[in-house]
């Protein structure tokens, strides 16, 4: 409580000391941050609040704790509703999300946008398209993901179904895992127990034949490791708007994703009808 008491403090102090027009708030957490804020002090600038996924999902969730339940559907679910009252602007990144906050929430439809997250699509394949050197064997096949290490990302699923699928393939294939996080020790249990080999990555390794999986960690350039692989697989039980779908495709390679309920749909061709859901 003290912690939040300073964070507070300093943020009134900022805003008041550079004046700002507007202010903009990213994730879930700022949304709590901003209420209690209001309460304390009155402002100036215009907030505009940025819901970056399905809400209804991560909120309204049945699967969590009886008090983390009634918190989320009483209060939290409130002061979502409540922030069309005070925000000159509400803002999701896919049309899906804008839809369960109107339906679930109580959002007014006019007062609500989806502005789709940008990317800089020239710098994403020319980094993919230069010269590198050979990350995997020849006549192998790679399997490439991206995310943070976090449950709806879903790596769990990933790598219990290519331990099932890796001895039915012709061929030597490779899950590669771009990301890291507090669930690596987990991922890590987990390959063990499944008999699976893997490899951390740095330049100065060679991926060999004897390695199932390999962990490439953070990269800040992903499109070089991405464009060597042959398919990009998206797990999550829960999205926004996928960037690292679109950077895969903008390597030109094929996806296959979950059907989530905002997100791939609305990358991926409208008219196709294959999909498949996933559970953590």
């Amino acid at each position: 409580m003290a912690c939040c008491s300073i964070q507070i403090r300093a943020f009134n102090n900022l805003v008041n000391k550079k004046k700002y027009d507007s202010v903009i708030f990213f994730l879930n957490r700022s949304i709590l941050f901003l209420t209690v804020y209001r309460f304390f002090f009155k402002h100036s600038f215009n907030v505009i609040i940025s819901f970056r996924s399905f809400m209804s999902s991560q909120v309204l969730n049945n699967d969590s704790t009886i008090s983390a339940y009634f918190l989320n559907k009483f209060i939290y679910k409130k002061i979502i509703r409540n922030s069309q009252n005070y925000a000159t602007s509400l803002i999701t990144n896919s049309r899906e999300s804008k839809i369960d906050l109107i339906q679930k929430f109580g959002i007014d439809s006019k007062k609500i946008k989806t502005i789709y997250n940008s990317l800089d699509f020239q710098t994403i394949i020319k980094e993919s398209k230069l010269q590198k050197d050979q990350l995997f064997p020849s006549g192998s096949k790679a399997i490439v993901t991206m995310a943070s290490f976090r449950e709806e990302k879903n790596h769990k699923f990933l790598i219990q179904s290519f331990s099932e699928i890796k001895n039915f393939t012709k061929f030597k294939i490779f899950l590669c895992i771009i990301g890291d996080g507090v669930l690596r020790k987990n991922y890590i249990e987990l390959i063990n127990e499944l008999n699976l080999k893997y490899l951390n990555w740095d330049e100065s390794k060679t991926i060999s034949s004897e390695v199932d999986i390999v962990f490439f960690g953070f990269q800040k350039k992903p499109y070089n490791i991405i464009s060597q692989a042959d398919l990009f697989v998206l797990s999550s039980t829960r999205e926004g708007f996928p960037n690292s779908l679109i950077e895969a495709m903008s390597c030109n390679l094929p996806v296959v994703s979950s059907n989530c309920s905002s997100g791939p749909k609305e990358i991926l061709n409208s008219d196709n009808t294959f999909n498949f859901d996933t559970k953590v």
